[in-house]
């Protein structure tokens, strides 16, 4: 009940699901019903949140937004966000942020490309274009600056931040103000 669905295959497997938006070819196409009825998702875009069956209070905007995503609490706007998250409580933002994050939780990444990398990464934020990028399952880092933290030389650095244009940490619990340019 309280469903709409508009588009080509848009809510195709939906069985007892309500409170879904799905506006977009095949959005939400995988969808079928919450056990305590709690679903709630809006996905709007061709394939946003086409594989998300069982998860709850989501929001996909942009195509491919979410597009493997089985998540609950989650944000994702912008052409192929969070594309492959499995994590819960994730807000990304930009185009390809968050791209590759399958299990990392409660990451927020505001930029084209922010933490397009991170795969298993937990309370990481990111904003800029392509920062955070290179990290892959650092935690609790804060990154802020285009291309700031692109090039983690570790994929494990936690409780960094990093602050600049390229700028890099070089080891865990460190603040970095800049990139190796900058006096």
């Amino acid at each position: 009940y309280s469903n709409v669905a508009i588009g080509s295959a848009a809510l195709r497997n939906n069985i007892d699901g309500s409170n879904l938006v799905a506006i977009g070819d095949s959005a939400l196409f995988h969808q079928l019903d919450d056990q305590f009825g709690f679903n709630q998702n809006t996905a709007v875009g061709s394939k946003a949140g086409y594989s998300n069956e069982f998860g709850s209070y989501n929001a996909f905007f942009g195509y491919r937004a979410g597009y493997n995503s089985t998540s609950d609490y989650c944000s994702f706007f912008g052409n192929s966000a969070g594309e492959n998250s499995t994590g819960s409580q994730n807000s990304f933002f930009g185009s390809f942020s968050g791209a590759d994050n399958t299990t990392g939780v409660n990451n927020t990444f505001f930029g084209f490309g922010a933490g397009g990398q991170n795969t298993s990464g937990i309370d990481n934020i990111c904003i800029g274009n392509f920062s955070g990028g290179s990290n892959e399952s650092g935690d609790k880092n804060t990154i802020i600056g285009y291309n700031a933290g692109d090039e983690f030389s570790a994929s494990n650095y936690n409780n960094s931040t990093v602050l600049g244009y390229a700028a890099v940490p070089t080891a865990s619990n460190q603040v970095r103000l800049g990139n190796d340019v900058v006096t």
